[in-house]
């Protein structure tokens, strides 16, 4: 009765479901470190280029193992191989939680040899006469040496779990998709892969909304509210970044179980198609509230078109040719929303008093500050009861603070002021989103036609090497060296460091419209250069009539593939008649 009910589950609907558990933890975790960029370099000190290198990490231990896994996909046990795989990458998600639990959090107390200077730190640097700008800064050489000698070892330890997520993430898409169109019909292949694509593509905004959620839990869960008075919206606020690599480690690790089970093969004595075909190559692949929205926005358009995308597949049985005009089209029109968020602008929020080229002047208020002595580099910005952000309590003229109020701001016309920059909104936010809605719908109706093409344009021996290859061409030139790439653009963009004794250390502030044009920018760039290598492509295929055939008999399978259907059907009534 037990082997009974084993068989019954043994089925590609089953199969789907329980991978897709998995994806929805397992893809998480390379969407949540990207969304904890901020919180990883305010707490550590690490630079753009340096958590580039974290998000590049997961890349490079992928292509360590790529082609090595797709290439033995035909001679192992693909549930039993990515089960453990799903386990092995729930591990390496907790070896990523572990600077948490060897160094713990900056202290915000104040305690310390160096009191008036790490109050500072934590509060800001109130209006004084004297020259206090260089208080403490030798006591705190040996200490800033320590907590960059903890920062290196954190990241040796980061890069190294996802490095781990990567060797995990390698059989993923050569397995699953070799498996899925082993034990169905091809013209269901789309469908059966679209499914299993959409959880990974519907987790990267999960990633960011669970970041969300820790980036408002206080960073460590055994401290008591009354043990600081950091909030949130606090300049050096750190949330419970660890706190996802936990839960998503712990959960893959639990749901990759059921995975051991399922057969090698769900077709008893299927032999597949082996008939030969070209190949062919194609190149595949804040304000809290603002994440948040965005977030919505990427989760409801990536799951719609992948799913879409799958659909059409399966409902105009898409052969390799119509899939790259498919792909083609999708490419011009991404590329065209891509650019239309070029367009919209939203104008640098003005920041009082401040040192730096973004600097508002008030000339009602022109001097009132001079009897203090302010450092420059010490960026904390504060909201005056006046609606405008500060640079810092100090070049806003401040002489007293109470918890986070400060008082007697000589610069502010209410005198008062919070921790934090002010409410900040923009008129384009909403077509901004609209265009990044079209460019993520249009971009995933690709996803399920490349695999069709990855997989109808090799012979079936060839097909998890040919899925290899692709996401190993993909890994190299955009998920690999983009991270790092753009990690040195944005350190580029910064116009004002976090101050530190041993030199720079994180960036505080970005200039938005640099940034705009330049990331913005590079993305419009990369689209047009993929749609110009999708048409080189359909002209190659043209000339050459490599899926002439293919396409040919596209209709003839499709035919038979019914034909098999309804007679099944017309048995099944026959049956229940008798």
């Amino acid at each position: 009765m037990q082997a009974q009910a084993m068989r019954m589950l043994a089925n590609i609907g089953v199969f789907t479901g329980s991978y897709s558990a998995c994806a929805l933890v397992t893809s998480t975790l390379n969407s949540y470190v990207n969304s904890q960029v901020t919180t990883l370099e305010r707490h550590f000190g690490f630079t753009s280029a340096e958590t580039g290198l974290i998000m590049a990490a997961n890349d490079i231990g992928y292509l360590v193992l790529v082609l090595f896994v797709s290439y033995v996909a035909a001679k192992i046990h693909i549930p039993r191989a990515v089960g453990l795989a799903t386990v092995f990458f729930g591990v390496s998600a907790i070896i990523c939680a572990l600077p948490h639990f060897l160094f713990g959090a900056p202290s915000p107390t104040g305690a310390g040899d160096v009191t008036a200077r790490t109050a500072k730190t934590f509060s800001g640097q109130i209006c004084h006469k004297d020259n206090m700008t260089s208080l403490g800064c030798g006591l705190l050489v040996e200490g800033e040496d320590k907590a960059r000698a903890h920062a290196t070892t954190a990241l040796v330890i980061i890069v190294l779990g996802m490095v781990l997520q990567g060797l995990a993430k390698s059989p993923r898409y050569s397995f699953l998709t070799t498996y899925v169109d082993a034990n169905v019909d091809r013209t269901k292949t789309g469908f059966y892969v679209g499914k299993l694509w959409a959880a990974p593509l519907e987790d990267c905004p999960r990633g960011f909304l669970t970041a969300f959620l820790n980036g408002s839990v206080k960073f460590s869960l055994f401290e008591t509210v009354d043990n600081t008075t950091l909030h949130p919206k606090h300049p050096k606020w750190i949330g419970a970044w660890w706190l996802g690599y936990i839960t998503f480690g712990c959960a893959a690790c639990v749901l990759g179980i059921p995975l051991f089970f399922f057969p090698r093969s769900l077709r008893k004595g299927h032999n597949p198609d082996k008939e030969p075909s070209n190949a062919v190559v194609s190149q595949k692949k804040s304000f809290d509230f603002v994440a948040y929205f965005k977030a919505g926005i990427m989760l409801a358009t990536s799951c719609f078109g992948t799913f879409l995308g799958g659909y059409l597949t399966k409902r105009f049985k898409m052969g390799p040719m119509a899939s790259l005009k498919f792909i083609t089209v999708n490419q011009f029109l991404s590329a065209v929303f891509t650019s239309l968020q070029l367009a919209f602008r939203c104008d640098q929020p003005y920041l009082y008093n401040s040192p730096g080229p973004l600097a508002a002047v008030d000339e009602s208020t022109i001097g009132c500050n001079n009897d203090c002595v302010c450092d420059d580099n010490d960026y904390f910005p504060i909201c005056g009861d006046d609606g405008r952000t500060y640079f810092s309590p100090c070049h806003a003229g401040c002489l007293g603070r109470t918890d986070e109020v400060y008082q007697n701001c000589s610069c502010i016309s209410g005198l008062t002021a919070m921790a934090g920059t002010c409410d900040y909104s923009c008129s384009m936010f909403y077509p901004f989103m609209i265009a990044l809605a079209g460019s993520s719908v249009f971009g995933t109706l690709s996803v399920i036609p490349k695999v069709i093409i990855y997989i109808r344009s090799v012979e079936e021996r060839d097909k998890p090497l040919a899925l290899g290859l692709a996401t190993f061409s993909a890994s190299v030139t955009a998920w690999l060296l983009g991270p790092i790439l753009f990690g040195k653009i944005v350190d580029g963009i910064c116009i004002q460091w976090e101050n530190s004794c041993r030199g720079k250390g994180a960036c505080r502030l970005y200039d938005n419209d640099i940034f705009r044009l330049r990331m913005l920018g590079f993305q419009t760039g990369f689209r047009f250069i993929g749609l110009i290598l999708l048409i080189l492509a359909i002209v190659s295929a043209i000339v050459t009539k490599k899926f002439h055939k293919q396409e040919a008999k596209a209709p003839e399978m499709a035919m038979e593939v019914t034909v098999d259907f309804l007679k099944s059907e017309r048995d099944e009534r026959e049956d229940e008649g008798k």
